[in-house]
């Protein structure tokens, strides 16, 4: 048999708990919302692309740069849209990997 204070006491542990879990999930929200809005968005024109080819290449050289978050390149319109963290790389590289796949990104 377990006595009112045993209870009272377990009662605070499980409200502690859960007290600290709320405030981990607090944390983690407010982190993923500072990288979330640091995140820029550019978009760079892309020259000698012909095929869904050269649009791989391209996507894979600009994902491969740090800090990149997402690539969009677009054949149709000869351009590349690159969402990244400006604290990590900026369009100076974005232009090189562009180069290193063979193309040109005036």
């Amino acid at each position: 048999m377990t006595s009112a204070k045993q209870t009272s006491n377990a009662d605070h542990g499980v409200r502690l708990v859960a007290m600290l879990m709320g405030a981990v999930l607090s944390l983690k929200r407010q982190h993923w919302r500072c990288i979330i809005d640091r995140m820029e968005t550019v978009e760079l024109q892309v020259e000698g692309m012909d095929c869904d080819g050269c649009v791989k290449s391209v996507t894979r050289m600009l994902s491969g740069v740090r800090g990149v978050e997402k690539v969009d390149v677009s054949l149709e319109q000869g351009r590349a849209r690159v969402t990244y963290d400006p604290a990590k790389s900026g369009i100076a590289e974005f232009k090189r990997a562009v180069e290193r796949a063979g193309y040109k990104a005036p």
